[in-house]
């Protein structure tokens, strides 16, 4: 009975101090300019041109101290690219869909109660074989920002660089690494 009260009053104790921290809910819209980057440019290669590309997510945040943040979330990416085959006989166009589903877990350091940078990693998953190299692997973000609060309500405007397959699952020569700058909006919930 004496170890069932140990185990009460610490699990009481750990409660009690993690509920002084804050959590935040938020849900992310992303647009987009996006583009493949190889490093190194290949002669007499085909091209692939993202025409449009743009994310959806949800992201929950868990506030460490009164600077630091952590947060892990899910977010869907989509768009079309523009392949133009290598001039052999003759140049073809044709457009192909890009999807990619990204787990990033990231790190927000605040400057104050509203500006913050923010990086981290993305964890990308791509079902789908394309004419592009796979996206699948590690990637990572960089960014800043700036939150506003309406008591419980957060709204975030957060620009910021990405890097998909940075560390690619599947390396091929001369791999294509889906590169994004994009303008974050989020609607967040504090609790």
């Amino acid at each position: 009975m004496k170890h069932y009260l140990i185990v009460f009053l610490i699990l009481l104790l750990n409660t009690t101090i993690f509920s002084q921290e804050e959590n935040k809910l938020s849900l992310l819209v992303d647009g987009s300019s996006a583009g493949f980057f190889r490093g190194s440019s290949l002669a007499g290669a085909g091209s692939f041109e993202v025409l449009q590309y743009g994310s959806l997510g949800i992201m929950y945040h868990r506030q460490i101290n009164e600077k630091w943040w952590v947060g892990i979330g899910m977010i869907q990416s989509e768009g079309d690219v523009l392949i133009t085959s290598a001039p052999v006989p003759e140049v073809v166009e044709f457009e192909e869909s890009i999807h990619v589903f990204s787990i990033p877990i990231t790190a927000n350091y605040f400057f104050n109660k509203r500006f913050f940078a923010n990086a981290g990693l993305l964890f990308d998953y791509q079902k789908e074989d394309f004419s592009y190299d796979s996206q699948q692997g590690v990637g990572f973000i960089l960014g800043t920002g700036v939150q506003f609060s309406l008591k419980r309500i957060k709204i975030i405007i957060n620009p910021n660089f990405k890097m998909h397959a940075a560390i690619p699952l599947q390396e091929e020569n001369y791999h294509q690494r889906l590169t994004e700058i994009s303008l974050r909006f989020g609607l967040g919930y504090a609790f």
